[in-house]
Formats: C-alpha cells, structure tokens, sequence
C-alpha cells in the first residue's frame, strides 16, 4: 500500500531539488579535497567510508558535522551511487521538518513502487500488512545517506557501506526474478 513516499510531491519539490542541485554543485570542490577517484561506483563507497573514518573519530563528532558542506556532499554522492547503479530514485518530504528533525527529515534514496514488478510489490505489501516476518522477503531499501555516513563514522562493529549496497543489489535480483 502507498506511503507519503510514494506521493509526486515527495519525488519533485523545492526542497529536494535545491538541496540536489548545491551538493552537485559542490562535488567537484570536494572531490578535489579528497583526492581520491570519486567515479561513482559501487566499489567506491569503500573510499567514502574510510574518508569518513579518516575524518570522524566518533558518531558524536559526525553528528555535530551533520550539516557542513562535507557531510552534504558525501551523503548526496552516496545516494547518488544507489541512484546510478541500483534503480533507487531521490524523496524528500516536501516541508521544512523541525531542526533539528527528530527522525528523518533529510532527503532519501528509495526503491520506488513504479519500478517494482506488480508480483513483488504484492509480495512486500503482505509482507509489510504482517510486520515483516516472512525472511524470504528482502529489506525494502529506503535509505538515509545522511544518516547512514553518520552512522558508518563510528568505524564500531561488522558492518560496511558495501554491506548495503549488497543489501539492494540482493533485493534488485528478488525483484528481477518475478519479472520471468
């Protein structure tokens, strides 16, 4: 069943193409300062991780940072990896949320009901009607690189960037097998 997400205005508003526009914008001036060969990939989200664990020593740290120009930019290249490579489409709710927001609040990158085969979102949407609990399901990507670099700053546990990317890749192959 559609959310908010789905809606038009989530997909084309001010707020999210303006936001869109800066970060392109000031790629090339932060690539630059980087040093590295930012292709937009998928291998080379592993260079944005270990630049922001070269640059955050911890969440704390990320989260003051949250707004700068740096952490902008690396979460729009990170969401424009998922966008080129894996099919996922930029949302952002259409009005400013409180700052700082309590959830949220910044734009996403989702993998959007029209590019899902008719048999897989049914699929998903009984899966959801039920709270998840068929594993044979996958995660329906919908993800927050704003939050998802703060997150990867901490360096803590087992997970990588590159573990979400296979995360999508897994689902994008769960849909395609509906499509024979």
């Amino acid at each position: 069943m559609p959310h908010d997400i789905d809606r038009p205005r989530w997909a084309d508003n001010p707020r999210l193409n303006s936001w869109l526009a800066a970060q392109r914008a000031a790629f090339p001036a932060w690539s630059k300062e980087l040093g590295d060969e930012w292709d937009f990939s998928l291998a080379s989200v592993g260079l944005l991780e270990d630049a922001l664990k070269s640059r955050y020593a911890d969440r704390h740290e990320a989260d003051i940072d949250r707004d700068s120009p740096f952490a902008a930019v690396a979460a729009w290249y990170l969401g424009e990896v998922f966008v080129r490579n894996l099919g996922l489409v930029w949302r952002c709710v259409p009005e400013e949320p409180p700052t700082p927001p309590p959830a949220g609040g910044y734009p996403v990158v989702y993998a959007a009901r029209e590019s899902i085969p008719a048999d897989a979102l049914d699929r998903l949407d009984e899966d959801e009607a039920v709270g998840g609990e068929d594993d044979s399901v996958p995660w329906w990507p919908v993800i927050d690189p704003a939050d998802t670099l703060r997150a990867t700053s901490t360096g803590e546990g087992e997970w990588r960037l590159l573990d979400l990317v296979a995360d999508c890749e897994e689902f994008n192959r769960w849909c395609r097998s509906f499509e024979t």
